[in-house]
């Protein structure tokens, strides 16, 4: 085999075996599901895994002549520059981890590290967001108007909303009350769904409820609203517990194909 092509195939092994583990610490991690389908975090994986695996192992195969004098300088600043770009990229895969499922009104809205100023971070006297996966918190409004207005004031001129504001956070337990009253029934969940999804949704709810011991009346569901892609929150209804959170989009809507409207 031509020495070229053997230090290629070292230098592919070597970065498959990098980005495998980059993999496995972005979905065990930061993103565990189902979190990775809702972050948008899809994409960044594939450039990164395209720039690493393959462009890094091309350089190689063309530059590669163990007769030429500064070949290990050469190889050092192919590693260097796939380096730098990894690093960019496990940045921006940390920048955008979720932090927060936060309870709003109705909903449940998902916020990555990115979306929490740092000013607001300094009003709880942190700087450290969770690391292995969102907690689930609650947005507690203040209850003078206008302190209130002022709070609504300030998120618009700094482009920053309620619920990517901590100050405001408060235990979700403390909101049972609340979201009891706002709990969809399965069965609104499963009409909206198309033909095509009808199946996968079924299969974690029924998964969910057979883990938790539960019966399908026992449980609502509250919608997520995530990054790219919105998810549900299956919801005990005895005590508002989060038994479990779903790829199924809530807000979807069936549409007159999907109903054989002719």
């Amino acid at each position: 085999m031509r020495k070229n092509i053997q230090a290629s195939l070292i230098h592919l092994s070597v970065s498959v075996s990098i980005v495998s583990l980059v993999l496995l610490f972005t979905l065990l991690v930061c993103y565990p599901t189902p979190y990775f389908h809702a972050m948008g975090v899809k994409n960044i994986l594939v450039i990164l895994a395209i720039a690493d695996i393959t462009i890094g192992p091309i350089i190689t195969l063309i530059i590669y002549d163990p007769l030429k004098r500064l070949i290990k300088f050469d190889l050092a600043v192919v590693a260097i520059l796939q380096l730098i770009a990894l690093g960019y990229g496990v940045s921006t895969i940390l920048a955008g981890r979720p932090v927060y499922v936060v309870y709003f009104e109705d909903r449940f809205i998902l916020e990555s590290a990115f979306d929490i100023p740092k000013v607001e971070l300094d009003k709880v006297n942190t700087s450290m967001l969770p690391f292995t996966g969102p907690r689930i918190v609650a947005v507690q409004l203040p209850k003078d108007k206008t302190k209130l207005k002022s709070l609504i004031q300030e998120g618009a001129s700094q482009s920053k909303w309620l619920p990517q504001m901590p100050s405001l956070f408060i235990p979700y337990a403390s909101v049972a009350e609340n979201v009891k009253s706002k709990l969809k029934e399965l069965d609104e969940l499963r009409f909206s769904q198309p033909t095509e999804t009808l199946d996968s949704m079924e299969e974690e709810v029924t998964e969910a409820l057979t883990i938790n011991m539960l019966k399908r009346e026992e449980v609502g569901f509250i919608p997520v609203e995530g990054q790219t892609t919105n998810l549900t929150a299956l919801i005990k209804k005895s005590d508002a517990s989060v038994i479990r959170i779903i790829v199924v989009d809530p807000f979807i809507k069936k549409t007159s194909k999907n109903l054989n409207i002719n």
